[in-house]
């Protein structure tokens, strides 16, 4: 079901690990201030980081959860550098590395049913570690349904996540990983999408 609020967690730090679980509200419509009867908008009513959410000519495709999924990650790569561009901040650079590591955490995730930064019982940064990556390391995750799970959508709510933002607008970050991967079964959703990103320097 596409009202179903999305699930957003957050990592960030360097040799200690901090995590944050976000509550988005008792209901959505709270949260949104609109009626529960009717489908909920993909954005608050009145955001304060809309004009960090790149436009559909600077970044094509940010709200078709539809797109082949290579497409929804090249179109989140380009929203992040959008917002950390309007930020004042260098870019970040696609990181093989991180990608994959972002795969395997989706994939702990999905195969443990666990929406948590140390899904499987695995460390925070064990797929990283595993992969040689010895830097600082921080790591959003979100989970969504339906146009819930857009890219754009997905950005928007970690830009209205204190925590969450720090680690997107963090300048210390040179190198992000992105994945996304469909159809997990996780907590209260079925058939999801979980979003992961990765970041290092």
């Amino acid at each position: 079901m596409s009202g179903r609020r999305p699930l957003v967690r957050l990592l960030a730090g360097d040799a200690l690990f901090a995590l944050v679980l976000i509550a988005l509200g008792l209901a959505f419509g709270a949260f949104t201030g609109v009626s529960a009867a009717g489908p909920p908008p993909l954005y608050p009513r009145h955001d304060p980081w809309r004009a960090w959410l790149a436009d559909e000519k600077s970044c094509p495709g940010g709200e078709d959860e539809r797109a082949p999924a290579a497409r929804q990650v090249q179109t989140l790569f380009c929203l992040v550098n959008y917002a950390r561009r309007r930020q004042h901040l260098h870019r970040v650079s696609l990181s093989p590395v991180l990608s994959r590591a972002a795969a395997m955490k989706a994939a702990d995730i999905d195969r443990c049913g666990e929406f948590a930064h140390a899904a499987c019982g695995k460390s925070p940064d064990h797929n990283a570690r595993a992969l040689g990556y010895r830097g600082s390391f921080g790591e959003n995750l979100y989970a969504a349904q339906g146009r819930f799970a857009a890219p754009r959508v997905a950005l928007d709510q970690w830009l209205d996540s204190r925590g969450h933002r720090r680690n997107i607008l963090r300048p210390q970050w040179r190198k992000i990983g992105i994945v996304r991967r469909p159809d997990v079964d996780l907590e209260r959703f079925r058939d999801a999408v979980v979003w992961v990103n990765e970041f290092g320097e």
